[in-house]
């Protein structure tokens, strides 16, 4: 530094005489008097008390920002099943299918006789049923699927990308693995059903998530009078 002139700043630790350390900037330059002596002139800022609030402050933002996605996370999902709740699927699905071409489908399910459930084993009962019926779902689903609590027992799988044919078949999947799947709960074994309702949109000009919903209600509603348990598509 004393042959180049050059100067020197950096971020130093440096310790008192009571050993605590200090946290400072350090500036280093050269200083040459008229009579030609030669000087290393060094200057020492104490930025102690601000890295201190500096780091606070970062701790704070970051609890901040975990505190907002924690936020985020209960205004879009159900906090029985964990499952997107209907203001998440209102944002998400158009996003989803979109995202394949406007191509995919709605699959609506309803738990077969659910206030039967209730009301022979308790409200605590049919709370476990949904959180079983849940899982056994999400089991079925592909990473880009979404399974959305719409209200009761009432759900909607959205299966982006998938054709006519495919989400049939998934469906009937779905089906089978929850006729197959009873909840045991205690000395209990409960069987449960669904019906479920199928609807498929394939172009961009067709698609219309609230006219979706009610082609797969309607499927829906005609699965529940045909007999429960049962899958009905929108084409057929």
């Amino acid at each position: 530094m004393l042959e180049s002139g050059e100067i020197d700043e950096a971020f130093e630790t440096v310790f008192r005489a009571d050993s605590e350390p200090r946290e400072t900037i350090t500036r280093k330059s050269r200083l040459i008097l008229p009579n030609g002596q030669m000087f290393l002139v060094g200057i020492m800022h104490d930025i102690t008390e601000v890295s201190v609030m500096n780091r606070q402050l970062k701790e704070n933002q970051k609890l901040l920002q975990q505190q907002s996605a924690a936020l985020e996370q209960m205004a879009n999902s159900d906090p029985l099943t964990g499952c997107d709740n209907r203001r998440s699927f209102s944002i998400k699905a158009p996003e989803k299918f979109a995202q394949h071409g406007f191509v995919g489908s709605l699959l609506l399910l309803d738990i077969d006789y659910f206030k039967r459930i209730n009301d022979t084993y308790g409200h605590d009962v049919g709370d476990a049923v949904l959180v079983h019926f849940a899982a056994t779902v999400t089991q079925m689903l592909r990473a880009e699927d979404d399974l959305v609590r719409l209200g009761g027992e009432e759900f909607a799988v959205v299966l982006p990308g998938a054709s006519a044919e495919t989400s049939l078949s998934r469906a009937e999947g779905i089906r089978k693995a929850i006729e197959s799947t009873p909840l045991f709960q205690a000395d209990s074994s409960i069987s449960i059903t669904v019906s479920i309702g199928v609807v498929h949109t394939s172009t961009h000009e067709e698609f219309n998530l609230d006219q979706m919903l009610i082609q797969g209600d309607r499927c829906l509603y005609a699965a529940k009078e045909g007999g429960r348990n049962r899958v009905v598509c929108a084409q057929s």
